[in-house]
């Protein structure tokens, strides 16, 4: 079987320091993958990776049947979305300078008034033309979402993405990341957000220490424990007895 994202002996070492160890990770391709573990685990150092940002010390990736490698090609950069937990936008522009920069950047795939209604949809329309800096944290991560929708990546990576979201903007966030899916895009991400990963996520990755602890169906995890945190707790804590006994 092949898959869209595969991720194999990945190492990544600084001095005496090993951040990910013999990471090995398939993702299939139209599905929603969650990355979980506790912090400093070695989620964020493996999406960087995965990124292009940061390179490992040894292993490979190989996105839709091609191996990359740093530097990327412009046809994988293309082919990668990425929202960062941090929004990244300029703050002394508005809210539709931002969303209408990046549409430039995209080659303009959306016209003024599209690039209105995303920001109407994802409750920004009044907010439009006020400056960035005088945004909330969770309206910083509202259109940074709206960007998002300026086109379909093959891949979309998120990290910590319902960071400073109400209980709406969470709501919106499922229904696009349900949207992406349906239209074939595979999306990666990281989240503390259990409730949310049980609700969007087909396939989990727990991972601890830079390894890969388990994985697999949100629906299995599920079946064989009450909730998707129960069952992590329960994993790392045999993770780590086994690890003592050893």
């Amino acid at each position: 079987m092949s898959f869209f994202l595969e991720i194999t002996d990945i190492n990544k070492q600084i001095d005496e320091r090993k951040i990910l160890d013999n990471f090995n990770l398939n993702i299939s391709k139209a599905t929603i993958h969650a990355l979980l573990g506790p912090n400093g685990a070695g989620k964020t150092s493996l999406l960087k990776i995965i990124l292009g940002i940061s390179k490992p010390s040894s292993g490979t990736i190989t996105l839709d049947g091609e191996l990359i490698q740093i530097p990327y090609t412009q046809n994988i950069r293309r082919k990668i979305g990425f929202l960062p937990d941090e929004p990244i936008l300029t703050n002394q522009l508005t809210g539709f300078e931002n969303i209408k920069y990046m549409n430039h950047i995209y080659d303009n795939p959306k016209n003024d008034l599209e690039l209105k209604e995303i920001l109407e949809q994802n409750g920004l329309g009044d907010s439009r033309n006020k400056l960035v800096k005088d945004y909330s944290k969770g309206m910083k991560q509202r259109l940074s979402l709206c960007i998002t929708e300026l086109y379909t990546p093959s891949l979309l990576i998120l990290d910590e993405p319902t960071i400073g979201l109400d209980i709406v903007g969470i709501s919106n966030l499922k229904n696009k990341l349900k949207t992406y899916r349906s239209q074939g895009c595979t999306i990666l991400l990281t989240t503390h957000d259990i409730h949310f990963c049980q609700e969007i996520a087909d396939d989990l990755t727990l991972i601890n220490h830079g390894k890969n602890i388990d994985g697999g169906l949100t629906s299995d995890w599920l079946n064989s424990y009450s909730n998707i945190e129960m069952a992590m707790i329960d994993k790392l804590k045999l993770k780590e007895e086994t690890h003592v006994s050893v």
